[in-house]
């Protein structure tokens, strides 16, 4: 959620900083492993995306 509203409102800011928690306590996330994250999602959204826009020139 805030790396969307960061991507389409500049006010909002920078990607916030990472951590995981777990039993152990909290782990914070390097900014690598973060903007590799970003891309992995960015990515799924874009196969999620083109998905649908296949289905529907299948259809039409």
């Amino acid at each position: 959620m805030i790396t969307e509203t960061s991507k389409l409102d500049p006010k909002v800011g920078p990607i916030a900083d990472l951590m995981v928690l777990g039993a152990n306590g909290a782990d914070q996330l390097d900014r690598t492993r973060i903007d590799e994250i970003v891309k992995g999602n960015d990515q799924r959204i874009a196969r999620f995306a083109s998905s649908f826009q296949e289905q529907t020139n299948a259809i039409a």
